[in-house]
């Protein structure tokens, strides 16, 4: 069948697809659930842009003044923080929820990459009337008096405080990223009584058969200690980015967030592990429903025969091409039987129009399933044994049909708001549940009997500043038609979810993975096929064209301040003293040896062009199209690989493009490339601002625009002075012009952003197809301190 002919045949199944889906998402099999518990703002589509129709112009204006300063001025400004009140308005429509903004970016802001005075609850766990709180930003723990409403001891760790758990009077304090540890507490003083080495960010820690049990995220493993002595006993492999461990009789349930396989599978989703605690070996890997992803917590039945996980049901086989009715992700808790270790159910926690969006923690109380509605700031209770009993009378292929069925909970449900923002960990004892806000700085106390609230403080929260609003942004479901999904439902912390997408902006019938936003706004243009120019214009894109939700401009700003923050998390691939290992030091000679620098190039690893990949072999649907080379900064997270996630492994996609190696070379040099991070990346081209007839345009160019000024964030502690280089190129690469150049001060703070004003540096009035613009940051000695930051003028797009 020819490539064009497939993609004719594509189409039409989608068509008949969205038919299908539509049929059965309003209630086949069984009666549809018609009303809904909130309120839904309608949706215009006449006043929503698509993702090709968006105007630049219509994008943040920088707040800078029209003024010249003198040539090439450099300017680092502090940071001013506005107070924004917490409470949640009365069925605020989306586009109405920011407005109580009192203050606007400005290019000469200064915004931290995140600040480490906020308060975020990671964690929590409730003994004899005090609640323990893990504070990843704040690094801090601390003990509440429930009864009181009182803080009374704070310790401030001085590294990620990722989780914390009451084992036989003392508290189990999982910190740090790259070399992890657990903290061992006394839990009235908050005296550190020993301190064990563990992996990659530790996320839960939990007792077992004499032996504690530690889930490290990103070491993709479970250690295991001897509990008196604490000494290590076993590291347990798992699959991917484990995020919870539950135990039930002998045996331990791996909560793992994402899936581990190619994105070309038959079933793409994420997996329980199973670990036998008498031997310490992974005994099952249990798959999911296909599409299942983002696997948060688990709970344990009240009669101990299933697990609960919470997750997002991905509905990736169909194009994004609407939003409602849970056409692009729903949200549900899967359930596992714990005897037969088995997929039991799927159950939807959404209702037909109103999503239940990114749920998180998960309990049982008298009977009572209470799940955290993390991206709606709800808390969701379900009746639990009206739930067994209802899936108990189906047949196992009805009961495999409940995750297509939103009414399937009709009328065993209730939703309470909550006054924080970011309802994440949940600790459930003696019929009360404790739900910690991760943006609010509060606790709040479900009384299951009688449904009743009450909130606790875990301190004072600071204003917000844009970072951290565009943090609360893109975690927020309800910005988006019906609240099925938020941003980091596809972008998990701003990077991928291991699926493939077909997105509608390059026609149907070419899925193309998830992306990480890391970097984004350096590199430009965005997308595999560069069809956004620039990382703004896509985060306006994929707001009104995938979430079918139009915001004020300078909201979409917030949005560009929080992904302009993320910065790499170091590798688990690296040494724990953050060295290269010897096999990563091979791996580093052949990265130079087979070429693959020729393209990966630069301090963020891409010279930023398009070729056309070899990966394409893989996959007819492309056509001969040309795509851009990715970064290879943090690619330990971003697999599977290729852009259309062919390649779980790294070693796999070093075949791909290193023809015969051998498996001893591919190993090495997969390991260098999962090694990559910031190393060499001091500096980050943020925002360069041109004028047009009195308006302000970011990153684009034209004929006759004027050059404005840039700004250039501050990443990485470097006291040398440095310079900024300008040059416009024609097609050929040839320079137009002088271009010009500016001196950085090493003076500046890590986290600043320096503007640069230009004065009197005006493009042509007859700019030639193809011209473009390239910004260098050298050292004294001509080495590259960031990525070189391009934007070509493709005139008709």
């Amino acid at each position: 069948m020819s490539i064009k002919r497939k993609k004719f045949v594509l189409i039409l199944i989608g068509i008949l697809a969205i038919s299908f889906m539509m049929f059965v998402f309003t209630g086949c099999g069984i009666n549809s659930d018609s009303k809904s518990s909130k309120d839904v703002s309608s949706f215009d589509s006449s006043n929503t842009s698509s993702f090709g129709d968006y105007d630049s112009s219509e994008k943040e204006d920088s707040g800078s003044d029209s003024s010249y300063g003198s040539d090439s001025s450099v300017s680092s400004s502090s940071k001013s923080d506005s107070s924004i009140s917490s409470s949640k308005s009365e069925d605020p429509k989306p586009t109405e929820k920011y407005d109580d903004l009192s203050y606007g970016l400005t290019a000469n802001a200064t915004y931290k990459q995140y600040a480490t005075d906020y308060i975020s609850l990671t964690d929590i766990t409730v003994n004899n009337g005090i609640a323990y709180l893990a504070d990843v930003t704040a690094k801090s723990v601390y003990a509440v008096n429930v009864s009181s409403n009182r803080i009374i001891n704070t310790y401030y760790v001085g590294e990620n405080v990722n989780c914390i758990s009451f084992i036989e009077n003392k508290l189990y304090v999982g910190v740090g990223e790259r070399a992890g540890k657990i903290l061992i507490l006394n839990k009235d003083t908050f005296a550190v009584e020993k301190e064990i080495e563990t992996d990659h960010t530790p996320v839960d820690v939990i007792y077992a058969n004499g032996k504690i049990y530690c889930a490290n995220r990103f070491s993709n493993n479970v250690t295991v200690y001897e509990k008196n002595t604490m000494k290590k006993t076993a590291t347990i492999s798992v699959a991917r980015e484990p995020m919870a461990l539950k135990l039930v009789g002998n045996k331990i349930f791996v909560v793992n967030q994402l899936p581990a396989v190619s994105a070309l599978e038959e079933n793409v989703s994420s997996e329980i592990s199973v670990i036998n605690t008498s031997s310490d070996v992974v005994t099952n890997n249990i798959r999911l429903v296909n599409g299942t992803t983002s696997l948060k917590d688990a709970v344990v039945s009240s009669n101990g025969k299933y697990l609960y996980v919470t997750c997002v049901v991905a509905r990736y086989l169909y194009p994004t091409t609407q939003v409602q009715y849970g056409w692009i992700n729903t949200n549900a808790v899967a359930i596992i039987d714990v005897q037969s270790l088995t997929h039991y159910a799927t159950v939807l926690l959404d209702e037909e129009t109103i999503g239940a969006p990114n749920p998180w923690g998960i309990t049982v109380q008298n009977g009572k399933i209470v799940v955290a509605l993390s991206g709606s700031q709800e808390i969701m209770v379900i009746n639990e044994n009206k739930m067994l009993n209802s899936l108990a009378s189906l047949t196992d292929k009805e009961r495999a049909e409940v995750v297509n069925q939103f009414a399937f909970l009709q009328d065993n449900r209730e939703r309470f708001d909550l006054s924080g923002r970011g309802a994440r960990a949940v600790f459930g004892l003696e019929g009360k549940v404790y739900v910690a806000s991760f943006y609010d700085a509060v606790v709040e106390v479900l009384n299951v009997s009688n449904n009743s609230l009450t909130v606790l403080s875990a301190g004072s929260q600071k204003g917000l500043d844009a970072v951290r609003y565009g943090d609360i942004m893109w975690h927020d479901g309800t910005l988006g038609y019906q609240s099925f999904q938020s941003c980091s439902t596809c972008h998990v912390d701003g990077r991928t979810d291991g699926l493939n997408w077909d997105e509608p902006f390059d026609d149907i019938g070419n899925p193309k993975q998830t992306q990480t936003m890391l970097y984004t706004h350096r590199m430009p243009p965005v997308t595999v096929v560069g069809a956004s120019p620039s990382a703004e214009d896509n985060v306006v894109g994929s707001i009104e064209g995938t979430h079918h939700i139009k915001l004020k401009k300078e909201q979409y700003a917030y949005v560009d301040e929080y992904l302009k923050s993320l910065t790499p998390v170091t590798s688990p691939y690296l040494n724990r003293d953050g060295s290269l290992t010897e096999s990563a030091k091979r791996g580093k000679i052949l990265f130079s040896e087979y070429g693959c620098i020729q393209c990966h190039s630069g301090p963020n690893f891409t010279d930023l062009h398009s070729y056309l990949s070899p990966a394409l072999e893989y996959d007819d649907s492309w056509e001969d199209r040309e795509m851009f080379v990715p970064s290879l900064v943090e690619s330990w997270r971003t697999a599977p690989y290729t852009f259309n996630g062919y390649a779980y492994s790294m070693v796999d996609a070093v075949k791909i493009y290193a023809k015969n190696i051998s498996d001893k070379d591919a190993e090495d040099l997969a390991n260098y490339v999962l090694s990559i991070g910031n190393e060499n990346e001091y500096y980050g081209v943020e925002q360069v601002v041109w004028e047009n007839n009195g308006e302000n345009i970011i990153n684009k160019i034209s004929d006759n625009y004027k050059l404005m000024y840039l700004t250039v964030r501050k990443q990485k502690q470097t006291n040398k002075d440095v310079f900024l280089r300008f040059a416009l190129l024609d097609k050929n690469d040839k320079q137009i012009g002088e271009g010009f150049k500016s001196k950085i001060s090493g003076l500046t703070k890590v986290g600043d952003i320096i503007t640069i004003k230009i004065n009197n540096f005006v493009l042509p009035k007859q700019l030639e197809d193809c011209t473009k613009y390239v910004i260098t940051i050298v050292d004294g000695n001509g080495n590259y301190l960031a990525t070189p930051y391009e934007y070509c003028l493709k005139k008709g797009e």
